[in-house]
């Protein structure tokens, strides 16, 4: 199963009707498409998004959780990203999982809604533990801190999103107790930080293959 992840977009456009992200992702040929958070924020234009979420939909399902922007929205900003996201055939996943299935695999897909917001949601923490428990946890796919903003070579990120000297889990693979774990440097910028030195966008594609039972 191929797996391409768009993280932290903030609504930066690709060219018209976002043409030039439509060809990258049609070129990876994903099987899913997952869509990791700030994929807009409180100044993006949401109807402009339309054609790009029309465009990902006819090429594979496409799965969404929400970045801390999100929730920095306003609630009626919030509802109609909401509204456009189901109205193109998007799946939230609100801190809850789907079983899909592909080339004779069960496959669980859960999704962690980010812990900015509502007070009364389940946390991360309580949602991990239950897919632990039922089902258990190979792979994590996440984004938000853009890479590190600064990248420095031979030395890697040097300033975070949190305003932080030499981030952690900024970009690439880690393996941690089983689990991988991929984060992704994302597509746009942050208006508060619209930096990117060192540190080019990217879209990630996670190949999952099954495990075969010795001979």
């Amino acid at each position: 199963m191929r797996i391409v992840q768009i993280s932290d977009l903030h609504g930066k456009r690709f060219g018209k009707d976002d043409a030039r992200l439509l060809r990258a992702v049609r070129q990876a040929r994903p099987d899913l498409i997952a869509l990791t958070g700030d994929f807009a924020d409180e100044l993006t234009e949401l109807s402009a998004l339309e054609p790009l979420l029309e465009g990902l939909t006819a090429l594979a399902p496409v799965f969404y959780v929400t970045g801390n922007h999100e929730w920095v929205m306003d609630g009626a900003q919030r509802r109609e990203l909401f509204a456009l996201l189901d109205g193109c055939g998007v799946v939230r996943l609100r801190n809850s999982w789907r079983v899909l299935k592909s080339g004779g695999c069960r496959i669980v897909l859960a999704g962690v809604d980010d812990p900015n917001g509502p007070a009364d949601q389940k946390t991360p923490e309580a949602l991990v533990a239950e897919i632990r428990a039922a089902e258990g946890g190979d792979a994590v796919l996440a984004g938000h801190a853009h890479g590190g903003i600064v990248r420095l070579p031979g030395i890697g990120p040097v300033f975070g999103t949190h305003y932080e000297f030499f981030p952690e889990f900024t970009s690439g693979l880690y393996t941690q107790d089983g689990t991988q774990l991929l984060v992704s440097r994302g597509l746009g910028a942050s208006h508060r930080l619209p930096l990117r030195i060192g540190n080019p966008p990217e879209l990630p594609v996670l190949i999952l293959r099954a495990e075969r039972p010795e001979a």
